[in-house]
C-alpha cells in the first residue's frame, strides 16, 4: 500500500511537470509506468512464486498503464510463464545475468519469441553496439513493434551509425 501511494504521488507531480514518466530504466514513457521486479524470485519454486509473489505483482501492474517486469537471469526464467500471464503487464526486461552469453546470442531468441507471443514488451539494457553481426541477427529476428533496446555506445556519434545500421536492418 505505501508503495502504491508513493507511486501515485510521483505521478501526480510528474504529471503536472508536462514531463514524460521515468526510472532507473531510462525510457521515458507518455504514461506512468515501472519496472516490477523480485530478484529473490531466482532462488524460489514456481510454486512459492506462485504463493508469495504473483498477486503483487498483479496487483502492481495492474495498477499502472504500463510496466514491465525485470527478469533477472536463467534461474528466474523459471517463472516466465506466469508472468507472461499477466494481463496488465506490458512487457520483460530480460537481465541475462554475470557470466551468461550476450542479449544478442541466439540460446535466449526463444525466451524472446515467447514473450513476443504473447503480445508483450522485449526490454534489453545494455546491448552491445559493436558486435555488429550479432546485432544485426537480433535486430532482424524480431519484430521491432514491441521491441526495445538500451545499446552501449562509445560516442554520439556510434551511437547515430548504430541508429542508422538499426533502421536499415529493420527493413
Amino acid at each position: 500500500d505505501a508503495w502504491l501511494e508513493a507511486f501515485d504521488l510521483q505521478v501526480a507531480k510528474v504529471s503536472q511537470s508536462g514531463l514524460p514518466f521515468n526510472n532507473w530504466h531510462e525510457i521515458p514513457s507518455s504514461l506512468p509506468w515501472y519496472p516490477l521486479q523480485c530478484d529473490f524470485c531466482a532462488m524460489i519454486s514456481p510454486a512459492q512464486f506462485e504463493e508469495f509473489v504473483l498477486d503483487d505483482m498483479v496487483r502492481l501492474a495492474s495498477h499502472m498503464p504500463r510496466s514491465i517486469y525485470h527478469l533477472d537471469g536463467p534461474d528466474a526464467v523459471r517463472h516466465l510463464d506466469m508472468l507472461l500471464d499477466i494481463d496488465s503487464l506490458t512487457g520483460i526486461q530480460w537481465q541475462n545475468g554475470a557470466g551468461q552469453p550476450a542479449y544478442t546470442d541466439e540460446c535466449w531468441f526463444d525466451m524472446y519469441r515467447r514473450i513476443q507471443d504473447k503480445r508483450k514488451n522485449v526490454v534489453l539494457r545494455g546491448v552491445n553496439a559493436y558486435d555488429e553481426p550479432a546485432l544485426e541477427r537480433l535486430v532482424k529476428s524480431f519484430d521491432p513493434a514491441g521491441f526495445y533496446m538500451v545499446i552501449n555506445c562509445r560516442t554520439p556519434d556510434d551511437a547515430d551509425r548504430t541508429l542508422e545500421k538499426i533502421e536499415k536492418w529493420s527493413m
